[in-house]
């Protein structure tokens, strides 16, 4: 590592930058792969995702959701709805007394 920080500021730009594909699911005629598409919010400094559905085989993608935080995305058995996993609130646990 050299003495200016190089590799120490390349790496924290390269974190920043860097997108995630997960949690794949294949539509049941195989025709379609949805997955979820995750990245750090530069501004808020937030994990972001949303949910992708490629087309199979010509890989045409379109975003499905546009949400700040969608995930586990799952076909119904038919492959004609998706559903997946959008967080609308920050769970609150409280510690009671004994």
């Amino acid at each position: 590592m050299s003495t200016d920080n190089t590799m120490s500021r390349l790496s924290n730009q390269l974190v920043r930058n860097l997108k995630s594909v997960g949690e794949p699911s294949l539509s049941p005629d195989a025709s379609r792969l949805a997955y979820t598409l995750s990245w750090i919010d530069q501004d808020q400094l937030q994990t972001k995702s949303q949910i992708i559905v490629r087309g199979l085989p010509d890989g045409t993608e379109h975003k499905f959701t546009r949400g700040p935080n969608d995930i586990n995305a799952k076909f119904s058995p038919s492959g004609n709805y998706l559903a997946f996993l959008r967080p609308t609130q920050i769970s609150h646990i409280q510690q009671t007394r004994q």
